[in-house]
């Protein structure tokens, strides 16, 4: 109670109340969402180190916040989904694997979906980028002078149940009954199937980029 200009003024709270409230208990022994399966998309390319050994890129799919700038000064502009890095832990595909899991590391993956216990997948909660730092706090530079940017990441911990590798569907090859089918030209001579300009600029902007946005 607060008192203002003589007069008696009342704070009401929300935060105390001795209104009776109907709340049910879950049986917790019988809940373990850590062993819940999750789906993860992924997309999986080949990368080159700087001396020419050859691995595996897998970058995944996440809907998020996402922020524009750098650590502190970074703003929150929307919510989307972003293409981002997958790292795994050397224990990912033993510790906690599925019976029926078909991958046994990173080299049996391609793009698709990965499924994994939930307790063994870490993701951020927010894209936003940071400055690395090192021991002491201080951020890190490149040998230009440019300070060395950390990017959100997936982590793969433990608990991988399996893969389903990403196939052509079959909406894309149902045609009889669509009547906008657009012949290519062929050259008479070879048998050679052409395009012209503005095909072969649509096939380049199709293409995907290495990072991908949506905006939802």
């Amino acid at each position: 109670m607060a008192q203002k200009n003589n007069e008696v003024v009342v704070a009401k709270s929300n935060v105390l109340s001795v209104t009776s409230t109907n709340v049910e208990l879950p049986n917790f022994k019988e809940i373990d969402l850590g062993n819940e399966p999750r789906r993860l998309k992924i997309k999986v390319t080949n990368g080159k180190k700087a001396d020419g050994t050859k691995f595996k890129k897998v970058s995944g799919y996440v809907k998020l916040p996402i922020y524009e700038g750098v650590g502190e000064d970074a703003v929150y502009v929307r919510d989307g989904i972003k293409r981002i890095s997958v790292h795994f832990k050397q224990v990912a595909f033993k510790e906690d694997r599925g019976e029926t899991c078909n991958v046994s590391d990173i080299n049996d993956l391609q793009t698709g979906y990965l499924f994994v216990k939930a307790k063994g997948l870490r993701i951020p909660s927010i894209y936003k980028l940071q400055y690395e730092t090192d021991d002491k706090g201080e951020i890190k530079y490149n040998e230009d002078g440019e300070a060395k940017i950390k990017y959100p990441e997936i982590w793969v911990e433990r608990g991988v149940l399996g893969f389903l590798a990403a196939v052509t569907s079959q909406a894309s090859l149902d045609v009889d009954s669509d009547d906008k089918t657009v012949d290519a030209t062929v050259d008479e001579e070879t048998g050679e199937i052409l395009c012209d300009e503005s095909e072969a600029v649509a096939d380049l902007e199709s293409e995907e980029p290495e990072t991908e946005e949506t905006t939802i």
